[in-house]
């Protein structure tokens, strides 16, 4: 089987790369880039024009697009994870670790 390609970018401050097994059209890098700079947009607190930017600088309520479905995401992570810590916070006697962890 041939090695994947490897597309590699800067964004959010950090280095990516994204292996896959035929290079990806220039559409879909398009729809990615795309996507993280919306995400940045909102959620960079390294961005003087964010959302998160301008929250911290007054108060009021806001509207952040897609923190519902983000902050969900997180709460499945966390609630999927956290039987894997060590020892878990949650409940020992649940913990997935080893006992000798």
């Amino acid at each position: 089987m041939p090695p994947p390609d490897a597309w590699q970018f800067e964004a959010i401050g950090t280095a990516w790369q994204i292996d896959t097994a035929t290079p990806l059209d220039d559409d879909i890098r398009t729809e990615v880039l795309e996507r993280i700079d919306e995400f940045d947009r909102v959620w960079s607190r390294f961005r003087a024009d964010s959302l998160v930017s301008e929250m911290a600088t007054r108060s009021g309520s806001w509207e952040v697009p897609d923190a519902e479905d983000l902050l969900g995401f997180y709460d499945e992570l966390y609630e999927a994870c956290l039987l894997y810590t060590s020892p878990s916070p949650r409940d020992r006697t649940r913990s997935r670790m080893p006992s000798s962890a």
